[in-house]
């Protein structure tokens, strides 16, 4: 019996270490397709993503790249990852032409969800749309190029 004792507490430790890294890869990524409507310049500045634990977003803060998370865009194309999002966002675009403009506050659903954001000459509207969105794949496939070979 007392070979059963270091199998024993070796096992609840791979088990209490195992949830622990187990936590690392448990990360949300959220893609977000930029587009303008009818006659506005389709050049954007920046466009950040703004977390919010309040729903009218007064408490709005900035989500910063650190460890796994992160926000970055490329040919109008955004893709958000953290392991939790706040219960709301909202995303700020600047146009190059200097116009600041703030999204509708939404929620973010669920793990690796979809949105699609359409500009207009004063506003940003933010709407959940399919992950499998063709503008997606195409981005996937680019950055799996991108990446150096193993």
């Amino acid at each position: 019996m007392a070979y059963m004792r270091p199998l024993f507490f070796g096992i609840v430790a791979f088990l209490i270490l195992g949830n622990a890294f187990a936590d690392f890869d448990a990360e949300s990524v959220v893609k977000f397709a930029l587009s303008v409507s009818d006659g506005v310049n389709p050049d954007f500045r920046s466009v950040v993503l703004l977390q919010c634990q309040t729903g009218d977003c007064s408490d709005a803060e900035i989500l910063r790249d650190s460890g796994p998370q992160g926000f970055s865009c490329d040919s109008g194309l955004c893709r958000a990852t953290s392991d939790a999002f706040s219960p709301f966002s909202v995303l700020d675009v600047v146009m190059t032409d200097g116009r600041k403009l703030r999204s509708n506050i939404f929620m973010i659903s669920k793990p690796n969800s979809a949105y699609e954001v359409l500009v207009g000459d004063s506003y940003v509207v933010v709407t959940e749309i399919s992950a499998s969105d063709s503008r997606f794949i195409e981005w996937e496939k680019r950055e799996v190029a991108k990446e150096p070979a193993s």
